[in-house]
């Protein structure tokens, strides 16, 4: 049973409120208003069209050279700043490649590969 420091509102009980009693509950549901159920019925319906579309995504055009510069990264850093493939690669330099290098760590570990 939670206790709660507000007086309750049904004096079924002593005081401080229950919130295990229904009657006590009641002031904070009418609280509920319109505007919030229009939000939890936009939420609810935004997490139905993600269920029922998920599966109909796929990479963006440009996730293949992401991962190449990725991994072009991961080979300067692991060679001892020797292959410097990665500031020749197109002009992905210019950009930074963190997240590239982190995508390509996690790439492999937290996802199976998907088979076409």
């Amino acid at each position: 049973m939670i206790v709660a420091s507000q007086p309750c509102a049904c004096r079924r009980h002593a005081e401080p409120l229950i919130a295990d009693c229904l009657d006590c509950r009641r002031p904070a549901l009418a609280a509920f208003g319109r505007s919030d159920a229009s939000t939890v019925s936009l939420l609810g319906a935004l997490v139905l069209v993600v269920l029922a579309t998920f599966g109909d995504y796929a990479i963006s055009n440009d996730e293949e050279v992401q991962q190449h510069y990725g991994e072009l990264i991961i080979a300067y850093y692991t060679s001892g700043f020797a292959d410097r493939a990665a500031f020749g690669f197109r002009n992905l330099y210019l950009y930074g490649g963190l997240f590239d290098i982190v995508a390509v760590l996690l790439g492999g570990h937290c996802w199976p590969a998907r088979s076409t």
